[in-house]
């Protein structure tokens, strides 16, 4: 393979796992709207933490790991960080449900990766030009190499981590804008406070003059 070859396989693939990326980004949205009400994250803290986490990621050095150590980190410098890394829901820490999330991303990198190899196999059958078929039998054997797949499931993986820390810090932005359109709404901290105000103190006693 020359090597302008593998700039164009590249560069095909580029712009394949752009357009799969996209269409699987609903199936994300969901899960960070979902990790986001299940702890209520914008209740604990006004001020996002998520966007120092996404500068982390974001760096040339990043890795999925590195990101992964960053927020552990977060919950061991205590009053120092963010209250939200500390939530607890079920007994699990929010720190350890977004680690959780960040791994599971891997399922999506995967799939897409494999909607791209199909799409391919499907285009191979259906296209009669050499042409065409020779393309697609070149980009086949690219992504069934497996050092080739290790490569791209490692680097959309990390994409994805990316995507999703940005989206969770909109979401938490958004949620807290929600909270301040509706500021005679109770908040789940307030509402517990209010909650063991009336049921800890007792009534006092009326006293007759």
């Amino acid at each position: 393979m020359s090597y302008l070859s593998s700039i164009s396989i590249k560069e095909q693939l580029a712009l394949r796992i752009a357009s799969e990326t996209q269409k699987q980004m609903d199936s994300i949205l969901e899960r960070i709207q979902q990790i986001a009400k299940e702890f209520k994250i914008a209740e604990k803290d006004k001020r996002s933490p998520f966007r120092n986490v996404l500068a982390v990621a974001v760096e040339s050095t990043a890795s999925l790991e590195i990101i992964k150590n960053y927020i552990r980190y977060q919950v061991g410098r205590g009053n120092n960080s963010s209250p939200i890394w500390i939530l607890k829901q079920n007994k699990k820490l929010f720190a350890e449900a977004l680690v959780e999330a960040l791994d599971a991303l891997r399922q999506d990198a995967e799939e897409i990766l494999k909607r791209i190899e199909e799409a391919c196999e499907e285009a191979q059958k259906q296209n009669k030009s050499n042409e065409v078929e020779a393309e697609q039998e070149t980009l086949l054997k690219y992504l069934q190499n497996s050092k080739n797949q290790a490569m791209l499931q490692r680097d959309l993986h990390l994409e994805l981590a990316r995507l999703y820390l940005g989206y969770l810090a909109r979401e938490h932005t958004a949620l807290v804008g929600e909270q301040k359109e509706n500021p005679k709404t109770e908040t789940h901290d307030e509402k517990q406070k209010a909650s063991k105000t009336v049921h800890g103190t007792p009534n006092q006693p009326t006293i007759s003059k």
